[in-house]
């Protein structure tokens, strides 16, 4: 008698578990954004997340963008084995800033790798203060001093976007081991 209600049973409780596993990863995701906005952020608190990133391991697969606080204008690096590696993407209505953004770097001595095409390859063997573009962008080496990097996004921020709200940006610090 019992034997024929357990597969009943047991389906109901399959559908349940499923239903419960979907609104668990729901709940996590749900986390996992929330944790992950972007936090106010001042001078002191990203010259804070450049060391967190620079002090990570390049397992940890770390980023890092800074944003006005309109979240319009950004800049955002990448955690290499040498160091940072400043991505400034080639996007739509911001051909401009690409142009601007590549000068920049022209004029405060940083040269351009003459390597064609370039590849991942190419971008991980850019050695400090070296650039590289293609059609997705602008690569380059910005180093490991935190001072330095710090110079440059305020730099970047002035002079590209014209904003020097430093009180009054976000950031974003993700590491995936952390």
């Amino acid at each position: 008698m019992a034997t024929g209600h357990w597969p009943a049973f047991g389906g109901k409780m399959k559908k349940w578990f499923s239903l419960a596993i979907i609104v668990l990863s729901i709940i996590f995701y749900i986390i996992h954004f929330i944790k992950s906005k972007p936090k106010k952020a001042n001078i002191n608190i990203i010259e804070d997340s450049i060391k967190k990133l620079l002090s990570a391991d390049y397992e940890d697969m770390g980023f890092l963008i800074v944003e006005s606080s309109n979240r319009n204008q950004f800049v955002q690096f990448g955690l290499e084995n040498y160091g940072l590696m400043l991505m400034w993407p080639n996007v739509k209505n911001q051909k401009e800033n690409l142009v601007k953004v590549r000068k920049l770097f022209l004029n405060t001595g940083y040269s351009e790798s003459k390597e064609n095409p370039v590849t991942r390859e190419v971008v991980i063997n850019l050695k400090h203060n070296e650039f590289a573009q293609d059609d997705n962008g602008l690569y380059v080496n910005v180093g490991k001093d935190t001072s330095e990097i710090l110079d440059l996004i305020k730099k970047l921020f002035i002079e590209i976007y014209n904003y020097n709200d430093f009180d009054n940006m976000k950031v974003q610090l993700a590491l995936k081991n952390k």
